[in-house]
């Protein structure tokens, strides 16, 4: 949120794993990165960072929740596109093998801009070119 005049806050960036997009100033960037994003109920810690050479305030984010389905999302019906149910972690039946949710992001604080990210999924095949990505210790 921009909250520079509290009397009209603004959305300053949007986050978008559903559709792997980052929403700045009435246009998108896609980043492959987010498709392995679950959803992000971590409270994003704000920093600085030395990033290509100046002093940037960043975000990290949690990679988030899997709450199953194709995208992490949950399950949903695809004939009215309704939600019908969450089959992630909570499913008695539940084996993870998509790896979403398993990582940890870096948003330019001021853009929502994906600076670097890490995960089970990190790989230099799926990482947008210009975003650095980790494999180290995962």
């Amino acid at each position: 949120m921009n909250l520079q005049d509290m009397n009209a806050p603004k959305l300053a960036f949007r986050i978008d794993p559903n559709t792997s997009a980052v929403y700045y100033n009435g246009s998108s960037t896609s980043y492959n990165e987010l498709s392995y994003m679950g959803q992000s109920w971590s409270k994003p810690t704000i920093g600085f960072v030395k990033w290509n050479g100046k002093k940037t305030r960043v975000m990290f984010v949690g990679g988030g929740y899997d709450a199953g389905g194709t995208n992490g999302d949950g399950s949903f019906d695809s004939t009215t596109g309704e939600r019908t149910g969450f089959s992630g972690y909570e499913g008695s039946s539940y084996t993870q093998t998509n790896n979403i949710g398993a990582g940890v992001y870096m948003f330019n604080a001021e853009t929502g801009a994906l600076l670097w990210w890490t995960g089970a999924n990190a790989t230099n095949a799926n990482t947008t070119s210009g975003v650095g990505y980790s494999t180290a210790n995962r």
